[in-house]
C-alpha cells in the first residue's frame, strides 16, 4: 500500500516503468478516528490553485486568462494531457470517470480536499520539507530524523503564523 498524488498515478500504470502495473488498485485515503471519537476525512490531492494577486496591475488580463483556462473546452484539453480539474461538469462526465482506473475516485477525493499547503506560509513549509527529505534521500540523516525535524520546524512556522496554539 502506498500514498501518492493522483497526478502521478499514470506512471505507475505504465508496464515499461512499473513491474506492478497490472496489480494496482486505487482508493481514496481512509481517514482516522480522532481523540474526540469523530472521523474526519481530508485529502490533499496535489497541485496548487491559481489566484490573482491583489497587487497585480493586470487583473483584467488575469481574469480573462482564468475564464479561458477554466472553460469547459480548455479543461477537457487539460484533462486529456493528464491534468485534473475541479470543474463539476467534467468530474461527473462518464468520459472523464472512465478514462483511467482512478478517475472515478478523484471527484470524491476533491470533495474532501483540505490542503495545508494552500497557506501563505506554503513556500517556507515546502523549503523545510525539501531540505530534510533531500538530506534523508542522500543519506546524511535518517528518514526518522528528517521527519522529526520537518515536523518541528513546520510546527514552529505554523505557531508563529497563529495556526497552532502553544
Amino acid at each position: 500500500m502506498a500514498m501518492n498524488w493522483y497526478y502521478f498515478f499514470s506512471a505507475h500504470l505504465d508496464p515499461a516503468r512499473s513491474k506492478l502495473a497490472s496489480k494496482l488498485g486505487f482508493a481514496p485515503l481512509p481517514g482516522a478516528t480522532g481523540p474526540d471519537g469523530k472521523r474526519p476525512r481530508y485529502v490533499g490531492v496535489g497541485g496548487q490553485g491559481v489566484s490573482i494577486s491583489a497587487y497585480s496591475t493586470h487583473t483584467d488580463e488575469a481574469w480573462k486568462f482564468l475564464e479561458w483556462f477554466m472553460s469547459e473546452e480548455q479543461q477537457w484539453k487539460w484533462v486529456a494531457g493528464g491534468g485534473k480539474t475541479g470543474r463539476r461538469s467534467i468530474l461527473e462526465d462518464p468520459k472523464f470517470l472512465n478514462a483511467t482506473p482512478y478517475n472515478d475516485r478523484f471527484p470524491f477525493s476533491m470533495s474532501l480536499t483540505k490542503d495545508y499547503w494552500h497557506l501563505p506560509e506554503y513556500s517556507r513549509l515546502l523549503a523545510v520539507y525539501q531540505k530534510y527529505v533531500h538530506a534523508a534521500l542522500v543519506g546524511r540523516i535518517s528518514a526518522q530524523t528528517a521527519l522529526d525535524r520537518c515536523a518541528q520546524e513546520h510546527e514552529e512556522i505554523l505557531r508563529k503564523a497563529g495556526y497552532v496554539k502553544q
